[in-house]
């Protein structure tokens, strides 16, 4: 399985805004996060997924004038993403099937790409 989908939204760092905004903002954010990648990873994912072993590899894309995240907040800032993938997946998101990846590219829209790779076949090259 190689497939991928394109989530037109927009990440923010959660440790750098921790303070800056109120609760239930970031609260509603993670939440629609979640829902939309359970909604995506159900509907294009996991009717080919049979339970081997796959690589999840969100993308961060950064549009214009977007500044680079480190890494701790670029996983921060996806948590709610990743947890509703593994819903979608009808799974927990510490389960061993799953190899999880964070990376972040200059595109020219913002979101987020989530891609699935079956494990052997990034081991093969």
């Amino acid at each position: 399985m190689n497939e991928h989908f394109v989530m037109p939204i927009r990440v923010v760092s959660e440790l750098n805004k921790a303070g800056h905004e109120h609760w239930a903002k970031t609260a509603n954010r993670r939440k629609q996060h979640r829902f939309m990648g359970k909604v995506m990873t159900d509907a294009l994912i996991a009717p080919k997924w049979s339970g081997q072993s796959i690589t999840v590899t969100f993308t961060r894309l950064m549009g214009k004038g977007e500044r680079k995240f480190d890494d701790d907040n670029l996983a921060s800032s996806m948590k709610a993403i990743r947890d509703g993938v593994a819903d979608g997946l009808e799974t927990n998101d510490n389960d061993p099937r799953v190899t999880w990846k964070y990376e972040q590219v200059k595109d020219m829209m913002c979101g987020v790409r989530v891609t699935f790779t079956d494990t052997e076949e990034e081991d093969d090259g």
